[in-house]
């Protein structure tokens, strides 16, 4: 088992990642990130782990994340990670490129600016909250729970209890050498026969092109829980495959002026406020 804790650190100009994890096995990893700047890598943060052991990470509080070739943060599980691992993650109030109008590539030339993604069997909390950022060159933020093991008992099927909050995600710069022409900023995805909850609320965020500020996609024979989501005729826990209805709560449920694109197979299940598990 092992904590890592690194606080007022500099990282710069690694041609891999700036700071690397990977576990296996039932060892248990906690790393503690706080306080330190990150630039000119090809990775800034890259933690992972497989196996049975649990998983906890807490990124928060790092004033830079600069000029990064890929992704700025990136953290996730192997397809190989059981039920008994327990992830617990924080990314909290970390600032990725250098704001607004600021520079073109500031914050990752090729890639996200925060990339989540949960495989395996994985029984996952994370809160995403209060970062900033700027300049990606696709998404902003992305996170996925996909790769379960979709042959084995419902007991063992990968769960995310996602929170995702008041956090700014300026528009992405799209200029590699094949831009897409259009980009969401924040997209989350349940897949395979993953669970993902998700209590999303008071995010910025921004798009390219016609596409919208916000995508959610419920694929394959994914559940896909929202806090709050309803269709308004009082029953509850409803799975709702009104693709309107869920755009719409998507928006309304971030700053004023948002806009929701949502693609679904069987729909979007109705959850109370509190129904996602925090870290």
């Amino acid at each position: 088992n092992v904590t890592i804790t690194v606080t007022n650190s500099v990282f710069e100009g690694n041609k891999s990642s700036a700071f690397l994890t990977s576990g296996d096995n039932s060892a248990k990893q906690t790393i503690n990130l706080s306080t330190s700047t990150f630039r000119d890598n090809n990775v800034g943060v890259d933690l992972a782990h497989g196996g049975s052991g649990d998983f906890v990470f807490n990124i928060s509080n790092n004033p830079t994340f600069l000029r990064h070739a890929n992704d700025a943060i990136r953290a996730g599980t192997a397809d190989t990670a059981t039920n008994a691992m327990q992830v617990v993650g924080t990314i909290l109030n970390n600032t990725i490129g250098d704001g607004l109008p600021g520079t073109a590539d500031s914050g990752s030339r090729d890639s996200q600016g925060i990339d989540i993604d949960i495989r395996g069997d994985a029984d996952s909390i994370v809160s995403i909250t209060g970062n900033t950022v700027s300049h990606t060159d696709i998404e902003g933020i992305r996170v996925q729970g996909r790769l379960d093991d979709q042959d084995g008992p419902d007991a063992e099927k990968g769960r995310l209890d996602l929170t995702l909050r008041n956090n700014v995600v300026n528009t992405p710069d799209d200029n590699s050498a094949f831009p897409f022409g259009n980009l969401h900023g924040v997209l989350i995805e349940a897949r395979n026969t993953f669970t993902v909850c998700m209590d999303i609320a008071n995010n910025d965020s921004s798009s390219v092109g016609t596409f919208e500020h916000f995508r959610v996609r419920q694929r394959d024979s994914s559940v896909f829980l929202l806090e709050r989501l309803s269709d308004g005729d009082g029953t509850p826990n409803e799975v709702l495959n009104n693709v309107a209805t869920v755009e719409s709560h998507i928006a309304g449920q971030n700053v004023a002026g948002s806009s929701a694109d949502a693609t679904l197979v069987s729909g979007f299940t109705e959850a109370v406020s509190g129904t996602c598990r925090k870290p």
